[in-house]
């Protein structure tokens, strides 16, 4: 899911044609997704409230900074 995710936001960036600004954003967001892939294991859940909570907050800060950053470059 997380994958299709960072595809979509891709997509997002292509489709309304944004400043390339919102790539350093979105590889940003790709890092932290792949950072939770790490963080937690199937057979090992004990960091599962950073991931869900901590990381997922991080990403959604910055896919909004990224698109409030849009305003500034038009």
């Amino acid at each position: 899911m997380h994958g299709l995710a960072f595809v979509f936001l891709l997509a997002m960036y292509l489709s309304f044609g944004m400043h390339p600004v919102f790539l350093i954003f979105l590889a940003v967001i790709g890092l932290l997704l792949i950072a939770e892939h790490y963080l937690v294991r199937p057979h090992d859940l004990s960091h599962i409230h950073i991931a869900f909570f901590h990381i997922n907050s991080l990403v959604s800060v910055l896919l909004f900074m990224g698109v409030l950053t849009q305003g500034f470059f038009k």
